[in-house]
C-alpha cells in the first residue's frame, strides 16, 4: 500500500514517513534464505512483469515452476 500511496494512488495516504513502501521481496528473501539454511528446501524465482499474484496473472509460468518443484523432490 506505501508503494500505491507514493504513486499518488490511493486518496488520504498519510506519506511515506506514516506508511512506507516495504520492501517485500528482500523480506520475503531473507525468510527462505533463513529456511534454507537450516535445511529447508527452498527455490526462489523471479517472474518478471508479476505482482503480488503470480499464480493469477502469470499462471502458466507459475504453475510450471510449481509443478517442477513439487515433482523433483
Amino acid at each position: 500500500m506505501g508503494v500505491l500511496g507514493g504513486a499518488g494512488l490511493l486518496p488520504d495516504w498519510p506519506g511515506a514517513d506514516v506508511f512506507p513502501p516495504q520492501p517485500m521481496v528482500d523480506q520475503i528473501r531473507s525468510v527462505l534464505e533463513t529456511y534454507q539454511a537450516n535445511g529447508g528446501d527452498v527455490r526462489m524465482e523471479m517472474i518478471e512483469g508479476a505482482a503480488h499474484g503470480p499464480h493469477f496473472d502469470h499462471r502458466e509460468e507459475w504453475t510450471a515452476i510449481f509443478v517442477d518443484f513439487l515433482t523433483s523432490h
